[in-house]
C-alpha cells in the first residue's frame, strides 16, 4: 500500500518534470520540457490552494467535515510535495524519510477518506448504529497524526550538519567495505575457550 501511494503521488510530477531533471538529454530538449512544465504548474498550482466545484455529498455532516478535511490536506500534501521537488530537485529522491512522511501522510488521508465512505455505505443500508461515532473518533484521531507528521516534514530540511554526517558516514561504508574485501581478518569473531563452562 505504501509503495502504491508513493508512485501515485510522484508519477503525475515525474510525468512532466522527469525530462527536466534528467540531465543527460541535450539541453535543447530540456528546455523544451521545461517550458511544457511551467506551463502545466502555472495552471496547477494555483488549483491546489482552492476547493475544487464538486462538493462532497454526504447526508451526515460530522462525515461530510472529515472528507472536506481530507480533500483540504490533500490539496496541501501536493504543494509541499511541489516545493519539496523545488528545493532538492534531482536529489529528492535520497531524502527517504521526508518521502517517507509524504507516504506516512497519504496513507492517513486514505484512511480518513475510506472510513468516511464505508460509514456513510453503513449508514445507508440502516446496519450499525455506531458506525458514526467510531468513524468520528477514527478520523479525529488520524486528523491528530496528521498534524504531527506535517509538522515534522517541515523540519524535515538538509542542514550543514546533515549533509557532513551523510558525508562521513558514506566515507565510513566504503572504506569498511574495501577493508573486508582486502583483508579478509578485518572481521574477527571471539572463540569459545578451550576450558569455558557448557552449558550442559
Amino acid at each position: 500500500m505504501r509503495l502504491f501511494i508513493a508512485r501515485e503521488m510522484l508519477d503525475p510530477h515525474l510525468k512532466v518534470s522527469a525530462a527536466v531533471l534528467n540531465s543527460q538529454l541535450p539541453t535543447s530538449q530540456r528546455l523544451r520540457a521545461a517550458m511544457k512544465a511551467a506551463a502545466f504548474y502555472a495552471v496547477w498550482y494555483p488549483k491546489q490552494f482552492f476547493a475544487s466545484q464538486s462538493k462532497v455529498q454526504s447526508p451526515k455532516s460530522k462525515l461530510a467535515r472529515h472528507l472536506r478535511y481530507a480533500a483540504r490536506m490533500s490539496r496541501k500534501l501536493a504543494r509541499a510535495i511541489f516545493h519539496a521537488m523545488l528545493r532538492h530537485g534531482p536529489k529528492l529522491e535520497r531524502e527517504q524519510l521526508l518521502l517517507g512522511r509524504f507516504v506516512d501522510i497519504g496513507t492517513e488521508l486514505f484512511a480518513i477518506t475510506a472510513t468516511c465512505l464505508r460509514a456513510q455505505k453503513s449508514l445507508g443500508e440502516g446496519q450499525g448504529v455506531d458506525v458514526l461515532p467510531l468513524a468520528d473518533f477514527f478520523c479525529r484521531s488520524a486528523r491528530c497524526e496528521l498534524k504531527n507528521i506535517f509538522a515534522e516534514s517541515r523540519r524535515t530540511q538538509i542542514t550543514p550538519v546533515t549533509s557532513w554526517r551523510r558525508k562521513h558516514s558514506m566515507e565510513i561504508i566504503r572504506c569498511r567495505t574495501r577493508n573486508c574485501f582486502l583483508n579478509p581478518t578485518y572481521f574477527t569473531f571471539p572463540t569459545t575457550p578451550k576450558n569455558a563452562p557448557s552449558n550442559s
